[in-house]
């Protein structure tokens, strides 16, 4: 059973005739199913929690990145299949899902095309793209094993990524962010500094030893610590505290695709 979901800012009268021709594909393809809109009134974890006591398998999001990463952890929690109809401004994610706009977004998810991913686990919530650490990152401590990296005061923020999706500000700075697989079962920790130069963003320990550091770490877990009570922000969405545990989850998320997705989509 289909279950599609509207984000509150489709409730602007401006999305209504682009709603409407939605719906009119869906039925023409013969996936309808029940149509919500999303409202302040209720959280969208229990609207998914709800529904999937009721038998739906397959959510479809409507709306931009926003709405795609705030469903994230709903999703994956209750073992549901993921669709994605963009809408709206700030789609980024949707054109490395090879999902287009409007009825090339609703032949998408009447094909089917479903991929596994790979996403991230942090302390026991789940995230799709990435943890960003933007405050105080001087006095974090991130350890993987024997390993234990520490922030200089030159850097300014220190993501971990499972999958990357382009902005422009990050097209300039770090090129190989394109790189980054969400299917290699890693996550790539990648820190920005101040300037324009990269010396110096980074030290890393082993044992008694220091490496100089490039500003990619790639490892399946890492463990965040610092003296104080710092925030992480997963997905632009979700604020948690440290310490964290951040670490490939067991379970994988099932994505529909369309057939012009990234390379780096399986």
């Amino acid at each position: 059973m289909y279950y599609y979901l509207y984000d509150t800012f489709l409730n602007d009268k401006r999305f209504d005739r682009t709603i409407d021709k939605i719906k009119e594909k869906l039925l023409e393809l013969d996936i309808n199913g029940k149509h919500i809109r999303l409202s302040l009134l209720k959280r969208i974890e229990e609207i998914i929690d709800d529904e999937t006591k009721r038998g739906i398998k397959t959510l479809v999001i409507v709306g931009n990145d926003s709405s795609f990463l705030k469903v994230i952890d709903p999703v994956v929690r209750n073992g549901l299949t993921l669709g994605f109809i963009p809408v709206g401004q700030n789609n980024h994610i949707a054109p490395l899902l090879g999902i287009g706009e409007n009825d090339e977004a609703c032949e998408a998810i009447a094909a089917r095309k479903l991929v596994e991913v790979d996403i991230g686990d942090a302390n026991g919530q789940f995230f799709f793209s990435n943890v960003k650490m933007s405050k105080s990152v001087s006095r974090l401590l991130i350890e993987h094993g024997n390993f234990k990296i520490m922030p200089t005061n030159n850097c300014k923020e220190v993501c971990i990524y499972n999958f990357y999706y382009p902005m422009k500000k990050d097209k300039d700075i770090l090129p190989e962010l394109d790189k980054i697989d969400a299917q290699d079962k890693k996550l790539d920790l990648v820190a920005k500094s101040q300037s324009q130069g990269r010396a110096g963003i980074l030290k890393i320990f082993s044992g008694k030893r220091e490496i100089r550091a490039d500003t990619f770490v790639e490892r399946d877990e890492f463990m965040v610590k610092s003296y104080e009570y710092l925030p992480l922000v997963l997905d632009n969405y979700r604020v948690i505290k440290t310490p964290a545990k951040i670490k490939i989850a067991d379970t994988k998320l099932k994505l529909i695709v369309g057939k012009n997705r990234s390379k780096l989509l399986k």
